[in-house]
């Protein structure tokens, strides 16, 4: 793979399901990207505002994957994600939230969504790794959503949408290079990223209630490693929400 390949669709009920759809047809590395989402999805079957032509809806084809590292696959995406928003908007903090957003000061601007596609007999065949990036957006798309930013609330600049998808589909390049050529340093590179380890935080399971606790590390299978009153306990799935009394921004 020498550059990635990307592809520009009008609009898509979702650019994951139309990389799915295509998978076989289509390069492994490739970028479908959509200039408008009608069914546009987040973790957990959330639905992912996706206005005409404000941001990124974009999902990268990685047919040679792990399957001991399969988690790391988002990785190499967040990784992606985050070296093209410092380049667009160098001095800004941009960090990684576990498991798959990326966030600005307590504000998210991306969201990843990364699935399996299986072929006959449920054979893996590779993921595909949905992002979600707000680029342009006003403030006013994201009300009665959790707090989120866009490139545009943070700089006050408008941005050409095609410069940044070049440089994304570059980013993501290089870290499914080092996906398939050294996963160690891709995982140590996420791990470095995620500024919340040592922090205390309230994480949501999929089923049951909410509970604070210090999200102390990270296992290389993408588990959070949680402190709790009862010990140090893993966490799976869920939702995690940062506490304005216990971190400052």
């Amino acid at each position: 793979m020498k550059e990635a390949q990307v592809i520009f669709l009008d609009e898509v009920d979702s650019t994951n399901k139309y990389a799915k759809e295509h998978f076989a047809e289509l390069p492994d590395g490739t970028l479908v990207t959509a200039s408008r989402q009608t069914a546009g999805r987040g973790r957990q079957g959330r639905q992912w505002i996706s206005p005409a032509d404000e941001n990124i809806y974009a999902t990268m084809i990685i047919k040679n994957v792990h399957p001991d590292d399969l988690y790391l696959t988002t990785a190499a995406g967040s990784l992606a994600v985050l070296e093209t928003l410092r380049e667009f908007a160098p001095g800004y903090d941009f960090f990684l939230k576990w498991p798959n957003d990326v966030y600005v000061n307590n504000q998210k601007i991306c969201g990843i969504l990364t699935e399996s596609v299986l072929g006959p007999g449920y054979k893996l065949e590779g993921v595909a790794v949905g992002l979600g990036i707000n680029i342009n957006s006003e403030l006013t798309t994201f009300d009665g959503l959790p707090p989120a930013a866009s490139l545009y609330t943070l700089t006050g600049q408008r941005f050409f949408l095609k410069n940044v998808i070049f440089s994304l589909a570059k980013h993501l390049l290089a870290c499914y290079i080092i996906y398939i050529d050294n996963a160690n340093l891709l995982f140590d590179r996420w791990r470095a990223e995620n500024r919340l380890i040592g922090q205390e935080l309230e994480f949501e399971p999929a089923n049951g209630e909410s509970f604070r606790a210090v999200f102390r590390d990270v296992l290389r299978s993408g588990e959070a490693v949680l402190e709790t009153a009862q010990g140090l306990e893993q966490f799976t799935c869920g939702d995690v929400r940062i506490l304005k009394d216990s971190i400052t921004f």
